[in-house]
């Protein structure tokens, strides 16, 4: 498998755990990481698999083609299929080296646009070749939505999708949960606005002090949880500190308890710029959340209902007045949605099997 990120939490990583935490125990992945450490290598080593470490290719391409060579080559008569996740093809040496020692490739597009630091001309340019290029190949193509598949294939038709399935036992609406997640950071009596996600450009997270500021007018009883870290932290910080807005807006970091804060949240917004298939939204909505998202946000992720978009090109304002609707109108029981979305493609337990059996070659 390629993809794995070693020192970061990123969305394909989170996928990826989930999905072959369902599978059956009989599959075992091994990993090529592009780093010299690896914080998921503890369970990694549990479920049978190794980790294969090598230059990077931002580092030392020559060196990244040349350890990509010797690995595949070494691991040809042992390795049954060569899974590659990503996020654009700028960078498609690994594939192709596959391809030349006979592997069956997957291929799984994992966004729909491309990220900050892919963006310029130089990498646009590469990654129309590279289309191309994949076009031509005989491949196994994946995806996670619409988007995901225009941006990476095309308008091919012989792509698989692949929904960013979750636990939806997990993330069920708690009661309990709720008030005690909500005791515990002083939200008794607060509507909540909440977010999670890497504190990344993509995901917009400097819009979300926008939104707070004019919401708080609207809505003065209004906090915010901000669950996750990133780049753009620091950014973030001086921003709520400048509009004073410390004694409203709560960064947890990284937790592993996403679920539970998902529990004492009221509404959950995700102004971002693209997005592939957010599974956190499939998440908030088993927890029974309404969802205020960019519209740049595929329409398929919507199941209960009750997920509204709007363009970030509105402004907060227009955010604000959405969140206030909803405060003011949503009445919905949150404990029925989760029976919902478990009925949906979104069911980890179904989702993992349809992917396992594509990696078999079933």
């Amino acid at each position: 498998m390629y993809g794995m990120v070693g020192t970061n939490r990123g969305g394909i990583e989170t996928f990826l755990k989930k999905m072959i935490s369902f599978m059956s125990s009989d599959i075992v992945f091994d990993y090529v990481i592009e780093e010299t450490e690896c914080i998921h290598e503890k369970d990694i080593r549990e479920r049978g698999g190794k980790i294969y470490y090598i230059t990077g290719r931002k580092k030392n391409p020559i060196k990244n083609l040349r350890d990509n060579k010797r690995l595949l080559r070494s691991k040809r008569n042992e390795i049954k299929v060569v899974y590659f996740n990503l996020s654009s093809l700028s960078w498609i040496a690994p594939v192709i080296i596959a391809s030349m020692y006979g592997y069956r490739i997957c291929v799984h597009s994992h966004n729909a646009q491309f990220v900050a630091a892919n963006s310029s001309f130089i990498y646009r340019v590469v990654n129309r070749i590279n289309k191309y290029i994949i076009s031509k190949m005989k491949i196994t193509r994946l995806t996670c939505s619409k988007p995901a598949t225009e941006f990476m294939f095309g308008n091919a038709k012989n792509v698989e999708m692949i929904y960013n399935a979750i636990d939806t036992s997990v993330f069920r609406f708690d009661e309990k949960v709720r008030c005690k997640i909500r005791k515990e950071y002083g939200l008794e009596e607060c509507f909540v606005l909440g977010f999670t996600g890497r504190l990344s450009d993509e995901k917009n997270p400097l819009f979300l002090p926008e939104i707070m500021k004019d919401t708080i007018k609207l809505i003065p009883n209004c906090k915010m949880l901000v669950v996750g870290d990133g780049p753009l932290r620091e950014s973030l910080v001086r921003l709520i500190d400048e509009y004073r807005l410390n004694d409203r807006v709560i960064l947890t970091g990284n937790v592993t308890n996403v679920n539970e804060l998902m529990q004492a949240m009221d509404v959950f917004i995700l102004p971002s710029k693209h997005e592939g298939l957010p599974y956190v939204i499939v998440e908030a909505q088993t927890a029974g959340l309404p969802c205020v998202i960019s519209d740049v946000i595929t329409h398929e992720v919507d199941v209960t209902g009750r997920v509204f978009y709007k363009s970030i090109e509105l402004g907060a304002e227009s955010w604000a007045k959405e969140i206030e609707r909803i405060y003011t109108n949503e009445q919905t029981d949150r404990s029925c949605c989760g029976d919902l979305m478990s009925r949906s493609v979104f069911n980890i337990n179904k989702e993992a099997g349809h992917l396992e059996s594509i990696l078999k070659g079933e």
